[in-house]
């Protein structure tokens, strides 16, 4: 997926934070190698979270391997030590576990991702927090 700063998520981040338009003004687009998933797209930033680029690509490459798709009610039937073995922490584990949880209990979409209400509820689950 390529973004730029015509992308709605974009723009509710240059409106949040100005310093990030001289970014984009300087690089115009930024490929991201993911598809529109919102989830599928948190779960990787989970990961990556407190480990360089090149380990969270190849960890969640491995928790790709485990499932057919991404999804919360894949997620929550993988057992905690199989997606320790793939090197996930605990924490981003019980984090990843807990917006699974959430999506499947409020039907929660990311498509309402930009909805501060819904942003709201999503970023007070323990481990998430605003950007």
């Amino acid at each position: 997926m390529k973004i730029t700063n015509t992308h709605p998520y974009v723009k509710t981040l240059l409106n949040q934070d100005p310093l990030l338009k001289t970014l984009f003004d300087t690089i115009t687009s930024i490929s991201i190698p993911f598809d529109e998933d919102g989830f599928h797209f948190l779960m990787f930033t989970i990961t990556g979270q407190q480990v360089s680029a090149h380990v969270a690509i190849i960890i969640f490459n491995r928790l790709k391997s485990k499932v057919d798709s991404l999804d919360a009610q894949t997620l929550l039937a993988i057992n905690d030590d199989e997606l320790r073995s793939i090197g996930l922490s605990f924490s981003k584990i019980h984090t990843m576990k807990r917006v699974a949880t959430y999506c499947i209990e409020n039907n929660f979409h990311f498509n309402t991702f930009l909805i501060k209400k819904e942003t709201d509820k999503l970023i007070s689950i323990k481990g998430i927090g605003p950007w």
